[in-house]
């Protein structure tokens, strides 16, 4: 990120489990706790957060990951 920090504008996040399966944001193998600063400190203007095939409830799914990534720090 950091290398095209000048042109990256929006980047577009998934998370995997270790089957390489769509998981929930902090449930899956992705570091977010690096990734949240990094994100902040290229100037991101958007950042988009993508689960392809949740395994329950999709509106669940939403709610835990936006309440991960609130736990890190992110605003709404």
């Amino acid at each position: 990120m950091k290398r095209l920090a000048k042109r990256l504008r929006l980047a577009h996040y998934k998370d995997m489990d270790l089957k390489g399966e769509f998981t929930e944001i902090g449930s899956g193998t992705l570091d977010w706790r690096s990734i949240v600063p990094e994100s902040r400190e290229v100037k991101l203007d958007w950042a988009v957060i993508e689960n392809d095939d949740p395994k329950g409830d999709p509106l669940a799914a939403v709610i835990q990951s936006r309440n991960y990534l609130l736990g890190l720090g992110l605003k709404d």
